[in-house]
């Protein structure tokens, strides 16, 4: 490698990142589409240094922006101190004079920035500020509409560099929405995308498309001509010496009193959605169908009661936490992260374990940041035992957690198998030397099963758009 290829970075490339860093090579925008665990944010401060050098006419004294979930902040600030002498800050919107002074004339104050995404919103004096801006997950503008999505296409930097395991969590026409933020030239009309590259039926009239999968056009067509700015690299590619995922299911039945009121729910949600009545064309009867299919996931959790809000609470009994409870007792010396995407059987798992004299950490979005750092750092050294999680909460940003321990287990899982994938590779990463063992706990008869049967669905939608298969 000649001098002037040599890495910037402290931190020796993993091959792929060699490789690739030096074939995008001054690409303005790029999507970096590489599997959970194989060294994006490396990557992304590699690529920052070498912009740096080679593009300077891009940045003209302006600073880098990281756009990216809370709980990754703290790994990007490390990074860029780690392998850079660039100076790192963080973007606080209460305080946002520590960026734009009370004069509204930028501070420059530090070369990388680091924010949420919704503070893009907040904080339109951002926009035209920066040289290169890091959209770390940015499967989180997949939602063409949303305020955070177009504010982030309204920060006018010359240079992208978008990164994700995944390029979308629900149907695959989300897609459009990253590559409209990295080329809107070439893809400026989502309905001409959508109807070129993507399968549809209209089962319930004109104004309601249903989704059938990608169409042959995405693999024969579109994916060959972004390859020029599109980077994919799997996990088999980048960590071929990876101990597998090993799955096991564990199966349960719902105590009688929660089998009853599943049932009823069940039956008043079908009864409903027959009603002539209702607009199954409406947006809001899309809304009201997801709320009523979260109660029914919910009832699966745990005996069910409803509080003067009308919202489902949960409490014991629950078959789900006593398989639980059996199989921690059943492997005594293994630490386990559990998942669940509410927040109601945590609580009673912690219950459980406070009673059993079971070690914990608790890691979702109602804690504070310390109370997360503790419970992760206490996980990490064998302090707790297990680390109850939000899958939206303590499915993201998360390392570390693969040097202490190789059992997950799922209380439910999220209809999206981007979002479950990043849950399970919390542990599934570079530094695992062991087989990491997935358990569903599964209620017979009930909403689980049909769930998993979308998740595979939507798992071969995500693996022919990323050029997988």
């Amino acid at each position: 490698m000649s001098q002037e290829q040599e890495q910037l970075v402290i931190t020796d490339l993993w091959k792929h990142q060699k490789t690739e860093v030096e074939r995008l090579g001054r690409q303005p925008r790029v999507l970096i589409a590489w599997a959970m665990g194989t060294g994006k944010t490396l990557f992304a401060v590699e690529r920052d240094l070498r912009l740096r050098r080679d593009a300077a006419e891009y940045f003209a004294g302006r600073p880098t922006l990281v756009v990216a979930p809370l709980n990754t902040h703290d790994s990007w600030v490390s990074a860029f101190r780690r392998e850079s002498d660039l100076r790192v800050k963080r973007i606080n919107r209460k305080k946002r004079e520590q960026f734009v002074g009370r004069d509204g004339k930028y501070i420059n104050t530090a070369d990388v920035f680091i924010l949420h995404y919704d503070v893009l919103r907040l904080m339109p004096e951002l926009r035209g500020r920066f040289g290169h801006i890091i959209f770390d997950e940015c499967h989180q503008l997949q939602n063409r509409k949303a305020k955070r999505t177009k504010a982030a296409k309204q920060m006018g930097a010359p240079l992208l560099t978008d990164m994700s395991g995944s390029v979308f969590t629900t149907n695959p026409d989300n897609i459009w929405s990253i590559l409209n933020h990295l080329k809107p030239k070439s893809f400026s009309s989502y309905w001409r995308f959508f109807d070129k590259n993507i399968l549809w039926r209209q089962p319930f009239g004109q104004r309601y498309k249903e989704i059938l999968g990608p169409a042959p056009a995405w693999t024969e067509e579109t994916l060959p001509s972004i390859r020029g700015f599109y980077s994919r690299v799997t996990k088999e590619e980048a960590l071929p010496n990876l101990p597998p995922k090993v799955y096991n299911t564990l199966y349960v039945d719902l105590e009688p009193r929660q089998r009853q009121m599943y049932d009823e729910m069940k039956r008043d949600m079908l009864t409903w959605i027959d009603d002539p009545k209702t607009d199954e064309e409406s947006p809001l009867f899309a809304k009201a169908a997801i709320a009523k299919l979260s109660r029914l996931q919910m009832m699966c959790l745990g005996t069910p009661y409803f509080d003067e809000k009308n919202r489902v609470m949960l409490q014991d009994p629950s078959p789900k936490v006593d398989a639980l409870m059996e199989h921690l007792e059943a492997n005594p010396d293994e630490q386990f992260v559990v998942f669940s995407q509410y927040k109601g059987p945590l609580r009673i798992c912690g219950d459980r374990f406070r009673g059993e004299g079971i070690t914990y950490g608790r890691f979702t979005g109602d804690d504070a940041d310390k109370v997360r750092i503790r419970a992760k750092l206490g996980f990490i050294e064998g302090k707790n035992r297990a680390l109850l999680c939000t899958i939206g909460s303590g499915g993201v940003g998360v390392d570390g957690l693969q040097h202490a321990s190789c059992n997950v287990v799922f209380l439910d899982r999220a209809w999206s198998p981007t979002i479950n994938d990043q849950a399970e590779d919390r542990l599934h990463r570079g530094g695992q030397t062991r087989h990491v063992n997935i358990t569903d706990i599964l209620a017979r008869n009930t909403i689980d099963f049909q769930r998993l049967e979308k998740i595979e669905m939507k798992r071969s939608w995500l693996k022919t758009m990323l050029g997988d298969t």
